[in-house]
């Protein structure tokens, strides 16, 4: 025997409404059923249109065969000058790019870290900042964040280096091998810390082959702990 009552549920159509003539559909619905909102903008694009978004280029340096160590020349050197409770930089992507033609196949990727225990001389720099370019073109960069690359003063590796993303040239003719690392926010550089990215090939051929990393961000305050 089954139970009184009534039972009332949302159910989903196999075909679509089809509300005509005297019919009135609802007011958040078109004539088919399908529910009207409006469109929204792609992936990131709602953040850079705030206005806090913001494109690093570095100059050209040699790749490394190895981890990078206390000798090693940065390609890129992020420093978050902001104080406790400041803004952190939530890195969006990073694009490595290898200048010289290379004459032999080879694998390039990138190693990157951040260090929230620097060591306080690391966040001198030993070159000109660079000066990070909006995304959105809407104002000059009035920020904290001290950029530089290459960077030759980063004496703390304390932290784990990480590697990213991975293309092989097949061919000795490929021009502007290119790495690039959608991270959405996989690293984000709060107040006080630093990030080092550098590149990482199997073999340099021909000798001092050169590249250059390029490094999107965006600034926002975000609650802590």
């Amino acid at each position: 025997m089954w139970p009184s009552g009534i039972a009332r549920a949302w159910i989903r159509y196999s075909s679509p409404m089809n509300w005509r003539g005297e019919k009135v559909n609802p007011p958040h619905a078109n004539s088919r059923g399908d529910v009207c909102v409006a469109q929204a903008l792609p992936v990131t694009g709602e953040v850079v249109r705030v206005g806090e978004s913001w494109l690093a280029i570095g100059g050209p340096i040699a790749f490394l065969t190895s981890q990078p160590t206390n000798s090693a020349i940065l390609m890129m050197k992020i420093y978050n000058k902001q104080g406790k409770g400041g803004k952190s930089f939530i890195i969006d992507s990073i694009r490595l790019t290898m200048t010289t033609i290379p004459t032999t196949p080879v694998a390039l990727t990138m190693c990157i870290m951040v260090s929230h225990q620097y060591n306080i001389v690391s966040s001198v720099p030993t070159v000109a900042l660079l000066v990070p370019k909006s995304l959105s073109g809407r104002r000059l960069y009035s920020g904290t964040a001290q950029v530089t690359g290459p960077e030759s003063n980063f004496s703390d590796l304390a932290a784990p280096w990480t590697r990213h993303g991975c293309v092989v040239s097949a061919t000795t003719a490929d021009v502007g091998l290119t790495v690039v690392k959608d991270l959405f926010g996989r690293f984000i550089i709060s107040p006080g810390a630093i990030m080092g990215i550098h590149g990482h090939v199997s073999t340099i051929s021909p000798a001092g082959s050169l590249g250059h990393v390029s490094v999107i961000w965006h600034e926002r305050t975000l609650a802590t702990e």
